[in-house]
């Protein structure tokens, strides 16, 4: 099945606008360089106190939609 990986490094006050709703979609660059916009509530289960991070992977359908985001 398709799929990306990326990382992400992002401090509590970092994450601020995306809680305030002043930003909705996060933008992430693969590993494999292609650049993807995300929906932030896809990303909201992994933020813990410190933040948001770690290596992620996107499982893409058939038709290229994302399936499955997963923390690594």
């Amino acid at each position: 099945m398709p799929h990306s990986v990326f990382s992400l490094q992002l401090t509590k006050r970092q994450l601020v606008p995306f809680y305030n709703g002043s930003k909705s979609r996060m933008l992430v660059k693969t590993e494999a360089g292609s650049t993807i916009s995300l929906p932030w509530r896809v990303l909201q289960p992994y933020v813990t106190t410190s933040g948001l991070s770690g290596s992620f992977v996107i499982t893409y359908d058939a038709t290229g939609k994302w399936k499955e985001i997963r923390k690594m």
